[in-house]
């Protein structure tokens, strides 16, 4: 099944919770009104999961195959992101952005200094990592097919998924939070969508297992070793 945004969504809240409490003990959730701080991690969650429900892949695949060709079909769970990558990315990129449109900011480059405004920056950015790790690996169910591949193996390499659409992602995070004004949200939410794009499509890998049936008979030959190139998404 896909993504489901409210759980997305409700991992970020609590994630993020967690990570700014850290730095200074002060929990965003048991602020007097939470209630902006609520729409922004239900914003950025379900728009993640609105603007991208499917990624599509490619898988280089081992096995074995037929003469003739027999297809086979992948199946696997799960997208495995990088533990570190989106953490500096949007950090980065956040800071770059306020840089161009306000003419500076407080904020230290990656990774700030303790102390630094840029601590709180940088809680949001793992915060929002944080749950990527942890509903990723089980969220996604891969599906694919291989014309040469009847049974074996894949693997999805970094780069290998593709089709994702960061102003898309970033028009779904913006509606979620009718209650953001100003220049700021927009740039947030650009940077949001650019950082998840460059993590899934550059960063994160994916396994399958391929099935399919082969009977050997006089016009068919099986089990000849093999490789070949998977095509299928991620939902």
């Amino acid at each position: 099944m896909p993504v489901v945004g409210s759980v997305l969504a409700n991992l970020i809240q609590t994630n993020v919770d967690s990570r700014m409490a850290a730095i200074a003990g002060r929990h965003p959730l048991a602020q007097e009104n939470p209630a902006f701080y609520i729409e922004m991690c239900q914003a950025i969650g379900l728009g993640i999961a609105l603007g991208a429900p499917t990624v599509e892949f490619t898988s280089s695949d081992v096995g074995f195959t037929a003469a003739p060709p027999i297809p086979g079909v992948g199946a696997g769970v799960g997208i495995v992101t990088d533990p570190t990558f989106f953490i500096e990315d949007l950090y980065t990129r956040t800071r770059n952005y306020v840089i161009a449109d306000f003419g500076s900011t407080k904020h230290d480059p990656y990774p700030p200094e303790p102390g630094n405004s840029g601590e709180y920056l940088k809680a949001l950015c793992e915060g929002i990592n944080d749950s990527f790790l942890s509903y990723y690996p089980t969220a996604w169910i891969l599906t694919s097919v291989d014309p040469l591949i009847y049974a074996g193996s894949g693997t999805i390499n970094n780069g290998d998924f593709t089709g994702l659409v960061a102003p898309t992602i970033q028009t779904q995070i913006m509606s979620g939070a009718p209650n953001f004004l100003g220049k700021f949200w927009p740039r947030l939410a650009q940077a949001i969508s650019e950082s998840y794009v460059a993590l899934i499509e550059q960063n994160s890998t994916g396994t399958l297992t391929i099935t399919g049936i082969c009977v050997t008979s006089p016009a068919q030959i099986c089990n000849l070793p093999g490789v070949g190139t998977g095509t299928g998404t991620a939902a």
